[in-house]
């Protein structure tokens, strides 16, 4: 069975949720993107959004589990400022080359998602298996339903064929 990581960073919860659900639907296992020094409150979130726009990659605590240990990377990040947040592009960066392949996912109060997942995708040097997608009333009236099963079914697609002969021994 091909190993998958979950890996996110999540501020108000919402992207930590997803997470957790596309974890328990792929049998992964998850990690949370922890910077060094969170900024907290309004001003925590002026700086972060600042940084976002600014495209700053802030310190992050060590991660636990590699990448490249894994067939599959899926990668979730909030959407700040219409861009990608600075904890997970801090980790894009760390970890660059050393994606097998990947999934993006991205959670947003406003619009702006699909920007975000090509940026990411940039950042990654990879083309994702499977995208999505969620704006907040989305995940806080639970109607994402259809839509992450869509995604969860494009990863095991994913993970059934190209990663085992991705895997297979060359005659």
């Amino acid at each position: 069975m091909p190993r998958i990581l979950v890996v996110h960073h999540s501020k108000t919860g919402n992207t930590r949720r997803i997470a957790e659900e596309i974890a328990e639907g792929c049998d992964a296992e998850i990690e949370e993107i922890v910077p060094r020094d969170p900024h907290l409150g309004a001003w925590g979130d002026l700086i972060d959004g600042l940084q976002a726009i600014a495209g700053m990659r802030p310190a992050l605590a060590p991660a636990v589990r590699r990448p490249a240990d894994h067939d599959l990377v899926v990668i979730g990040t909030p959407v700040w400022c219409r861009s990608v947040c600075g904890p997970v592009r801090s980790y894009l960066q760390a970890h660059a080359g050393q994606f097998p392949a990947i999934a993006l996912f991205c959670t947003s109060r406003w619009p702006g998602g699909a920007s975000v997942l090509r940026d990411m995708a940039a950042l990654c040097g990879r083309t994702p298996v499977a995208t999505l997608a969620l704006r907040e009333h989305e995940i806080v009236w639970r109607q994402y339903g259809a839509r992450l099963d869509e995604f969860l079914r494009l990863i095991g697609e994913r993970r059934v064929e190209p990663l085992l002969a991705a895997h297979e021994v060359p005659a």
